[in-house]
């Protein structure tokens, strides 16, 4: 009698889940965010890895970190980092992805050996398919967006800490229509830069990167995200209150994170 009570309540248990039930996170997880310049993605990754416990990994960092050392260091001595190298000031991504440089240089990594939170990688269905066959694969992509007229008020309103590059937001940032809410979010009162302390805070626009950025989001964005959709790997987030949408956002990719 108490076996069957027991599988009954089990069942029970099972089938009314509180739908707000969220699962464990994944032993070593391996999570890319990807979104459109001003979505805040830096700041939300940031936080995210420091509440996970795992570095954040920058590929166009790695791939500069080569350039620079190649052929200048004993560590960097093996003709892999400079044929590597070569590839990459002739700007060869093909051969890049053909020799699946990227995870290779993330198995050389001490920092992507225990979970990781990826960024500027991958950028097209190509490398995505690279980074599938690194280690089973990622648990989850996390696009991030805002519409493009959003990102266009911030990009105006934007003031950067020229030591430390930490970015400001001046103005609040709101639209009935999208029903997006962004609240300013400005230096100390003695206007230094919280990070760092300094003073030298200027405007931040760059309207050229800034479109040359959004152009290459575009590019492959809808190609990376049917990709990951089909492998159950996207969480797809509209930042409408900026940063202070991190809990959200991290909760919803609890959720959908693959174990």
């Amino acid at each position: 009698m108490w076996l069957s009570n027991f599988r009954n309540g089990l069942r029970k248990g099972l089938l009314n889940r509180d739908k707000n039930f969220i699962r464990r996170w994944p032993v070593d997880p391996k999570i890319v965010f990807f979104g459109p310049p001003n979505v805040f993605q830096e700041e939300i990754s940031q936080r995210f890895a420091i509440d996970l416990g795992i570095p954040i990994i920058n590929m166009d960092l790695i791939l500069q970190n080569v350039v620079e050392q190649a052929g200048k260091t004993e560590e960097f001595s093996h003709s892999f980092f400079l044929r590597v190298r070569d590839m990459i000031l002739a700007g060869d991504g093909d051969a890049l992805v053909q020799e699946k440089v990227h995870t290779k240089l993330l198995r050389l990594s001490a920092q992507a050996n225990n979970g990781f939170v990826l960024t500027n990688f991958p950028n097209d269905k190509a490398e995505a398919e690279t980074l599938e066959a690194y280690k089973g694969g990622i648990n989850a992509f996390v696009h991030i967006s805002l519409p493009d007229d959003i990102l266009v008020d911030i990009e105006e309103n934007k003031m950067t800490c020229q030591d430390c590059g930490r970015n400001y937001y001046t103005e609040t940032i709101h639209n009935h229509e999208y029903g997006i809410h962004i609240d300013p979010f400005g230096p100390s009162k003695d206007g230094t830069c919280h990070d760092c302390g300094s003073a030298s805070i200027t405007d931040g626009s760059d309207p050229i990167r800034f479109e040359k950025e959004l152009e290459n989001y575009k590019a492959n964005k809808e190609e990376l995200l049917s990709f990951y959709d089909h492998y159950g790997l996207l969480v797809d987030f509209e930042v409408k209150r900026g940063y202070d949408d991190y809990d959200k956002l991290k909760k919803k990719i609890q959720y959908g994170i693959k174990h």
